[in-house]
């Protein structure tokens, strides 16, 4: 049948509303219409009813649609100009509260200038001659060492704070949710896939293949929480080897953002500490991985873990070992003394480095610097984050190699200090936990940094003399600087300051700035004690180097 002239104009509407691209398209469309109502109810006057009752329905079919986008459209930017206020006073609050992070911490006393302690008659007629023999021996102790436990990015410049601030507010919590969903859904998948099995069976049998595969998933959460971190990409190079061919992975230990790497790349059964099994959701996900956690004050618990560490390696059906062999992070400028756990089973590594390129933060969660919470906050304020890993081919050892499993440390370290260009050091983590001591006395920790096992060397020093003798060292140092003066040091012997005491407080002050820090304090007083009550009170006779 013909519709007539009303037809013809309805299809027409029809048509030019349904080739509008966009809603302002179609804004126009029903403002013509309006415009133009008259003419269409004139052409549609011949028209039946039915007709006109369709083209009206149309009309205000259009209307509603237009006005319910109109409506959307400003209820979103009505919430963001509602949430806009909120964001700006966030940024000027997180402005002002990382200038004062930097007044609280940053805050570093210079120290006085040297003031040399005059030299007796008697000095002067021995001349450059004066130093104890045990000093000179122990000269070497006093050098440049770089410090592994410090990170480089602690003061935050006015730069960063003002990028810091403008990403709190927009950056930051999309983020965090990112995180917290991948950290809660990694969680619930780890739950599901050890449901009925106890602690004793993830530690004693590896998991079986329906189990693995529910906890598959967890390799892109992984991802998804590198990605929440700031690292947008994961630069690799040389060739990861499968479990098949390398059954123990070592790799040097920056911070917490190191084992997600490495799970995301590896899903291996690690080494960790007895502590993060007792973190909410972070210890689920990593039992549910089979971690072998060490009690690092049970020497018990160190012999369970070498034997596990043997047993998996062993063994196919496990995934592949991974170990942080510095047990303790460092801020990547050296590699400290590796512990021998991956390598007393004498079977072939891969070596692993990890490298975080930075400018304006260090990613390093050590004990002299940022917690990991605002470490976190740090790492979420960045546009992005870099991380490299490179692949070492699988190191094989030798005979000599597979029956000491120090030298197999030591070469094993060699080959990823060479290619990180990074010294090699004696630190071990006694240093770590002297550090902690230090934080409970008051005492700075950046100055309590002295490498016991160098020290060890020369003198018989262990962690527990070492830390008397900070004890000591922190009441002497009444304003907590990492130094003491010649009339503290004095009260160290309970004496009154003499050409003795001067000459040997000259002959410990290895740069002679007229003050004494903590290692030079320990080194002195460990050596002076170490000969015994007559020779002590020789020493501070102070006998020269002939005697």
């Amino acid at each position: 049948s013909t519709w007539g002239e009303g037809s013809i104009a309805m299809l027409a509407v029809l048509a030019f509303v349904a080739a509008q691209p966009s809603v302002d398209s179609l804004v126009q469309t029903f403002q013509v219409l309006t415009e133009q109502s008259g003419a269409i109810q004139d052409a549609l006057r011949n028209s039946n009813t039915a007709d006109l009752d369709r083209l009206h329905e149309l009309i205000h079919h259009i209307s509603r649609t237009v006005d319910g986008e109109k409506a959307a459209r400003r209820t979103w930017f009505d919430v963001y100009l509602s949430i806009l206020p909120f964001q700006i006073l966030f940024s000027v609050f997180v402005y002002f509260a990382l200038g004062r992070y930097n007044r609280k911490y940053l805050r570093k006393e210079a120290p006085p200038e040297p003031n040399p302690i005059p030299t007796t008659d008697k000095s002067k007629k021995k001349k450059k001659n004066k130093k104890l023999s045990v000093f000179d021996e122990l000269g070497e102790l006093h050098e440049e060492h770089i410090n592994p436990f410090v990170n480089n990015t602690i003061a935050i410049t006015k730069h960063e704070r003002i990028k810091m601030s403008i990403l709190a507010s927009f950056l930051f919590p999309i983020r965090v949710v990112l995180l917290i969903f991948s950290l809660l859904t990694c969680s619930l998948i780890c739950t599901i896939a050890t449901l009925g099995l106890s602690k004793k069976n993830l530690r004693e049998k590896p998991l079986s293949l329906w189990r693995r595969m529910i906890r598959y998933p967890c390799v892109w959460l992984f991802r998804l929480t590198l990605f929440a971190f700031g690292f947008l990409w994961v630069e690799m190079s040389g060739k990861r080897l499968s479990s098949r061919e390398t059954r123990i992975i070592v790799c040097n230990h920056n911070g917490f953002v190191d084992p997600v790497v490495i799970q995301y790349l590896f899903s291996s059964s690690a080494v960790g500490k007895e502590e993060i099994a007792r973190m909410p959701i972070i210890g689920v996900i990593t039992t549910a991985f089979q971690t072998m956690f060490v009690d690092r004050t049970s020497p018990t618990s160190r012999h369970d873990t070498l034997t596990m560490i043997e047993e998996r390696s062993s063994n196919h059906n496990w995934p592949p070992v991974m170990i942080f062999p510095e047990g303790t992070c460092t801020n990547g400028q050296g590699l400290i003394t590796f512990r021998n756990g991956a390598f007393n089973p004498g079977k072939p590594v891969q070596p692993v480095c990890l490298q975080y390129p930075y400018q304006h933060l260090d990613v390093a969660c050590v004990k002299h610097g940022p917690q990991m919470l605002f470490l976190t906050f740090k790492m979420m304020c960045q546009f992005y984050n870099r991380v490299q890993v490179h692949y070492f081919p699988l190191y094989c050892p030798n005979e000599e190699e597979k029956k000491d499993a120090k030298l197999f440390a030591a070469n094993v370290r060699q080959v990823m200090s060479d290619y990180l260009q990074v010294p090699t050091t004696d630190h071990t983590f006694d240093d770590v936990l002297l550090q902690m001591f230090a934080k409970k006395l008051g005492e700075p920790m950046d100055r309590t940094v002295v490498q016991l096992q160098q020290i060890r060397k020369f003198l018989h020093v262990d962690l527990n003399s070492a830390k008397e003798n900070l004890e000591r060292f922190a009441a002497l140092d009444t304003q907590k600087k990492g130094w003491i003066t010649l009339e503290q040091f004095a009260q160290a012997f309970h004496r009154e300051i003499s050409n003795d005491i001067k000459d040997l407080f000259q002959s410990m002050d290895h740069d002679h700035d007229g003050l004494l820090d903590f290692q030079d304090f320990l080194i002195g007083v460990s050596a002076i004690n170490e000969r015994g009550p007559q020779k002590t009170k020789d020493a501070l006779k102070l006998k020269d180097k002939s005697t």
